[in-house]
């Protein structure tokens, strides 16, 4: 009997060994989500790190992953029973930094502090009867859960109706003060930022030939319009739950720009559209190459954009290298992110300044051969993404349902932002019934 013991044990000491072997690419992923999550709520939007682990990962097997707090260094650890620990560093005006190892590349900065207009700090609060406070009680009830319940994972729902806020609520633990992860939404400010470039004559659409490295083979041929549409053909993959480039460049790499360029062509460029946030990162890379001082670069967002728009604790974050991550790092408050929705609603006017071409907005807003995708943003074409929703509605979108999604037919930009983005929660439902309150 005991021989027998001894050889189940043996047994089940290698099948967990053989398990552990063969899930350490995703033990090592989500340790480095862990610490890079928590590092960035508790250092930029103040969050506690009890609060990021019972509210953000609740869901196994990040509810098993241990979190450290190192406040003297400005880093926080995650690590899975001991194994693949993963670090983030916090770093005044960058936000925080996944470290693959020691930090090889030293980037830092020391935040402007750039004039702002006083009059774009805040959005104004609505006076306007034409809306039905009964119907908009009803979408903010489908929005957010009740009292003792966390379903629909809702942590902010703003509703802002020609240009005035109607609504505004938010989930135990966050408020307006909160800058909020966006995701993927983020790629719809890199291509405001594209944007400005162009019209300061730094970049073109049709241009070609964009990096060295592509020179000597058919990659030289993609533009910059093919990468806003997601249509360069680099070969990527982008499946969060797996191990795959977007979560290799994310959590696994130094230098993500660097691995997305890498990529090889799987078709032509212009001819497939696949959703890449590595193109998005390439972006970020051109924008880096359009200025002489890596600070100058560092800067830029802020100072053509957030600064303008009054959203002064915005922070757009880089990987370990020193790129923005502009595919998924940006951390704002809901009003700035309203604002960002604004700023395309108005078609690139902020108060009466034109900052972006409105030519350009009107283009991006355009369909890419995807119907329903245009520049980095995605679009309404026949209803498709919202059935109860005019087809000029459009959105920036992001991992577990981040929304700002746009109405120019009815003056009204609602931004939701979450942790979970499906059942029993539904943004279409939502909208339609916001669009329901507002009386005509």
């Amino acid at each position: 009997m005991k021989k027998i013991l001894v050889a189940v044990l043996c047994f089940l000491v290698v099948i967990i060994c053989i398990a552990i072997y063969h899930l350490a690419p995703q033990i090592e992923i989500a340790t480095g989500f862990a610490a890079k999550k928590a590092c960035s709520y508790h250092f930029i939007s103040g969050r506690s790190i009890e609060s990021v682990q019972q509210i953000d990962m609740e869901m196994a097997p990040l509810n098993l992953i241990d979190l450290s707090l190192d406040k003297s260094q400005g880093t926080v650890s995650a690590s899975l029973f001991g194994f693949k620990k993963k670090k983030a560093i916090y770093k005044p005006g960058l936000g925080c930094t996944l470290l693959h190892g020691e930090d090889n590349y030293h980037i830092g900065r020391t935040r402007q502090n750039t004039a702002r207009l006083t009059t774009s700090s805040d959005l104004p609060l609505s006076s306007q009867t034409k809306i039905s406070e009964e119907i908009l009680n009803e979408a903010v009830d489908l929005a957010m859960d009740t009292s003792g319940k966390w379903d629909k994972k809702t942590t902010s729902l703003l509703i802002v109706h020609q240009d005035s806020i109607v609504r505004e609520t938010y989930s135990e633990g966050f408020d307006r003060e909160t800058e909020i992860l966006g995701w993927s939404m983020t790629k719809s400010v890199c291509n405001l930022l594209i944007g400005m470039l162009i019209q300061d004559g730094k970049l073109s659409l049709d241009q070609k030939n964009l990096y060295p490295a592509w020179e000597n083979d058919a990659r030289k041929n993609i533009t910059i319009a093919q990468l806003l549409h997601m249509t360069s053909g680099l070969e990527w993959t982008e499946e969060y739950e797996v191990v795959c480039d977007i979560t290799q460049g994310l959590y696994k790499e130094e230098d993500f720009l660097s691995f997305a360029r890498s990529k090889p062509l799987e078709s032509p460029s212009g001819t497939v559209w696949e959703y890449a946030s590595g193109t998005t990162n390439i972006l970020s890379g051109l924008i880096k190459r359009q200025f002489e001082s890596y600070q100058d670069y560092l800067s830029f967002p802020e100072q053509r954009l957030f600064d303008k728009l009054g959203m002064e604790s915005a922070y757009m974050e880089t990987d370990e290298a020193g790129n923005y991550i502009m595919s998924s790092y940006l951390f704002a408050k809901a009003r700035d992110w309203a604002k960002l929705g604004l700023l395309y609603l108005h078609k690139g006017n902020w108060q009466g300044e034109q900052l972006i071409d409105e030519s350009y907005i009107n283009w991006s807003l355009q369909p890419s051969i995807e119907p329903t995708y245009g520049a980095q943003i995605w679009l309404n074409t026949n209803k498709e993404i919202f059935p109860s929703l005019p087809s000029d509605a459009y959105k920036f979108s992001g991992y577990e349902g981040q929304y700002v999604v746009v109405v120019p037919s009815r003056d009204l930009v609602v931004v939701r932002t979450g942790l979970s983005k499906g059942p029993p929660f539904d943004i279409d439902q939502v909208m339609a019934k916001i669009l329901e309150s507002i009386r005509f």
